[in-house]
């Protein structure tokens, strides 16, 4: 059980200016309920995996109209790739390429990917920082799985403490801006951008939209599941409106040794 704060109080404040909603949010966290779980089956019906609303519905903001053409989705994940599954499920990409520095979630992601029968992938332990410079403009669309404090953590009556607090906020926030810049350098002209996380704060959020990128459709926004409250994220959807071609990959790109192949 989540402790009630000043600074939880504070958030639901900043988020619902409704009293009624408010009070929803910190009961949710204080007190958490069992959550209803839905699932998706993967191409392959070997593997069920918990599909995430709020990366679905952007991505199929996409449109159908371009699916056929995505060549390649690069996805960084801060955990092991929920995600990555669903968009290509969804999308149904050329290639597929998933990184994370999180050494115990690359093994954890490379084996989701494996189950999952994704192919062609790769699997990758970059920083994002590296893989702008060296492929810059080459993905159609980059998911952001971003490190967050994770408030909405509470709500499934995991513990998670300090993560109200603002030096704890202002810590990922930092992290965010750096990925968030260098995986928009990934994107191809009139490719895509998908910024998400698993919390609330505005700083980690919707305060972290400083780029170069136009807003589509109805994104950014914090979307919550009615039927189970607090359990949510945020996600957004940007688009970059410049014109060109995109990039290819390299024919030894996938061969080095930090890459492996799915």
């Amino acid at each position: 059980m989540a402790q009630l704060s000043n600074l939880l109080l504070k958030l639901s404040r900043e988020l619902f200016p409704d009293r009624t909603e408010r009070e929803m949010l910190v009961s949710a966290l204080v007190h958490p309920r069992p959550i209803p779980i839905y699932y998706g089956v993967s191409r392959s019906s070997r593997y069920l995996n918990c599909a995430r609303r709020w990366t679905g519905s952007p991505s199929l903001s996409i449109g159908w109209h371009r699916v056929s053409s995505l060549r390649s989705i690069s996805y960084f994940s801060a955990r092991t790739g929920s995600n990555s599954v669903f968009a290509w499920q969804l999308l149904q990409p050329k290639l597929l390429l998933a990184n994370t520095l999180i050494r115990q979630h690359h093994r954890l992601l490379l084996g989701h990917l494996r189950r999952c029968g994704i192919t062609p992938a790769a699997m990758m332990s970059v920083d994002s920082g590296v893989l702008a410079e060296v492929i810059p403009g080459t993905a159609d669309l980059v998911i952001v799985d971003a490190p967050s404090s994770a408030q909405s953590v509470l709500a499934r009556g995991r513990l998670n403490p300090g993560c109200f607090h603002p030096v704890t906020i202002a810590k990922y926030a930092k992290c965010q801006r750096r990925l968030l810049a260098n995986a928009s350098r990934l994107v191809a002209p009139q490719g895509y951008l998908l910024y998400t996380t698993r919390t609330y704060s505005l700083d980690e959020n919707e305060h972290i939209l400083d780029c170069p990128f136009r807003r589509t459709d109805s994104f950014p926004k914090t979307i919550f599941q009615t039927e189970a409250w607090g359990l949510g994220g945020f996600t957004t959807l940007l688009q970059n409106t410049t014109v060109g071609s995109t990039r290819s990959l390299s024919p030894h790109f996938l061969t080095q040794p930090r890459i492996s192949q799915v």
